[in-house]
């Protein structure tokens, strides 16, 4: 591999967006499954419940991959100084950050 610091870069930034996503509830789109419809608008209560999880997916890859984009530039021997602990760390940190939002459903909240 040419440059590994660009996957490692792609994983944690796809993980950040995707929660951030989540979270915040932001979506570029919505799927509704009983008209098996995607469309940026939101429709009438009677389309049925909206999923904004592919959304979060397409929003945390595009995110990834311009940002791993982005880490090809830098030269490999700067990704080799930073090693690959940091990207443990990162993914630890977002699954973690995870976990804390959603303990309510292992809590029984």
């Amino acid at each position: 591999m040419r440059n590994p610091l660009a996957l490692g870069v792609f994983a944690v930034v796809f993980a950040g967006v995707y929660l951030a996503s989540f979270i915040n509830g932001w979506t570029a789109f919505r799927f509704y499954p009983l008209s098996n419809t995607f469309t940026t608008a939101d429709l009438p209560r009677t389309a049925g419940p909206a999923m904004g999880w592919y959304a979060w997916i397409v929003q945390g890859f595009l995110a990834g991959m311009v940002a791993s984009l982005l880490a090809l530039i830098i030269p490999t021997s700067w990704g080799k100084r930073l090693g690959s602990s940091w990207t443990a760390v990162g993914i630890i940190a977002v699954t973690a950050f995870m976990f804390y939002v959603e303990w309510h459903w292992f809590a029984g909240k």
